[in-house]
């Protein structure tokens, strides 16, 4: 793991160098998160509101409500991020994950 610097501006202002993790949504895994353009289509047709984009990728928050596992994020992602069959399962992410 690669250590960051902080300034003394960031300490004072209480920035942390600690990365959060997301939980990506059931069904994404992370060659999937790879194929994510951040296009926010599965967090706009989400029912229960849960999922939200970190750095451009999808994350689930259950602070908000829970997962129903509608499959709603399967059918409007245009991209091959969600699997179509299988189990689902929620994997965890570093929100640093940033794609090229």
């Amino acid at each position: 793991m690669r250590s960051e610097l902080l300034s003394r501006r960031q300490v004072l202002a209480g920035r942390s160098v600690a990365k959060a993790f997301g939980i990506s949504p059931p069904g994404a895994s992370a060659e999937g998160l790879e194929a994510c353009t951040g296009c926010g289509l599965c967090a706009e047709q989400c029912p229960t509101g849960i999922i939200r984009l970190i750095d451009g990728l999808p994350s689930v928050d259950f602070a908000l409500s829970e997962c129903t596992f509608c499959g709603e994020r399967k059918t409007v992602c245009p991209e091959p991020v969600f699997r179509l069959d299988g189990p689902c399962a929620f994997t965890m992410w570093p929100s640093s994950l940033m794609l090229a």
